[in-house]
């Protein structure tokens, strides 16, 4: 869910109020938002389960991955564009680009970049001068990482990311993200399954500063995911994913859990997918389906996420990704 607007909703003001506050709300806050969105379109449209499988955005979902696949260097975009806030100008989006490449059987490294803006909102000067101006909220990473192949099974990540945040006043610091993943390829009766999971601990840092006295928690989560994939005729294939991600408490921002829950039938070329996310907290959950299409090394994918119901101020969260992805 959107941090940011439930701050916004939280604080029961109008928004040029709500700007002049959001320095100083932001401490009860887990955090930039920009942390805790998955990026890539096809395991948002399977419920954000993106820690098992994965053939793009390796380094925002499963870096390790990139050893049961053939591919030497992949190159991944995604766009994000979140529904429209009443009351408030501009509307949110964001965007991120990752890229992969294999050094030998054992060694792979990564980099990338994610931003989320888009918001306007109206202020007073904080020396009370009788003028307004506009506080454009926006976080932006810059990614790095490395994947070590310990043997045909085990492999282990490492993902480290300056974060920038602006929020009226900027605040910057850095992060980062270990795990570890397994391979498994079982033969149950007459047909193969490849298994893969993984175990992820992200948003590990120092706090985020903004200015001199504002000091944010960042929202450091554990995370568990595994998919299962099969092939029933060289035509038709399918995979379950499911996971867990639970946020540890920060600042004023309980401890949350979210279960994760996609499928993915494909067909040739084509891939229908459908999942959800369950909340248990207050938040509303998420329903989400996308669709994909992959040949000739390059893949293109759509995915729409949209809150099970209405939020308690009566809007209805929701959230369209696509993304493109090319490798070799």
């Amino acid at each position: 869910m959107n941090h940011l607007w439930n701050i916004i909703k939280q604080t029961k003001l109008v928004p040029v109020l709500a700007a002049l506050a959001l320095p100083a709300l932001v401490q009860a806050q887990s955090g930039p938002e920009l942390l805790t969105v998955n990026p890539d379109a096809r395991s948002a449209a399977m419920g954000d389960a993106s820690l098992g499988r994965a053939k793009r955005m390796y380094i925002y979902t499963n870096p390790s991955a990139i050893f049961s696949t053939d591919c030497l260097v992949d190159a991944s975009v995604s766009f994000m564009g979140y529904s429209k806030f009443d009351g408030v100008d501009g509307r949110q989006w964001g965007t991120a680009v990752g890229l992969a490449g294999r050094l030998g059987e054992r060694h792979a490294v990564f980099g990338g970049f994610r931003y989320i803006g888009g918001l306007k909102l109206e202020a007073f000067s904080e020396q009370g001068i009788d003028r307004n101006y506009t506080i454009k909220p926006a976080d932006y990473t810059i990614d790095l990482g490395y994947a070590y192949s310990i043997s045909r099974h085990w492999a282990a990540h490492a993902v480290l990311s300056y974060v920038n945040s602006q929020i009226g006043q900027m605040g910057e610091t850095m992060a980062a993200a270990v795990g570890i993943s397994r391979i498994d390829e079982l033969l149950l009766g007459n047909r193969f399954y490849y298994w893969r999971t993984q175990v992820q601990v992200s948003n590990l840092g120092p706090e985020l500063t903004y200015g001199k006295e504002t000091k944010v928690k960042l929202p450091t989560t554990l995370a568990l995911g595994t998919e299962l994939a099969t092939s029933f005729t060289p035509s038709w294939s399918a995979a379950l994913a499911v996971g867990a991600r639970h946020q540890l408490k920060a600042g004023e921002t309980k401890a949350t859990t979210d279960i994760n829950v996609g499928a993915e039938a494909s067909f040739r070329q084509w891939s229908l997918r459908a999942g959800s996310v369950i909340r248990t907290d207050d938040s509303p959950s998420m329903l989400t389906a996308g669709l994909g299409f992959d040949g000739y090394g390059f893949e293109v994918s759509a995915a729409y996420q949209v809150a099970a119901s209405k939020s308690d101020a009566g809007d209805r969260f929701g959230r369209m990704l696509l993304g493109l992805r090319y490798n070799f």
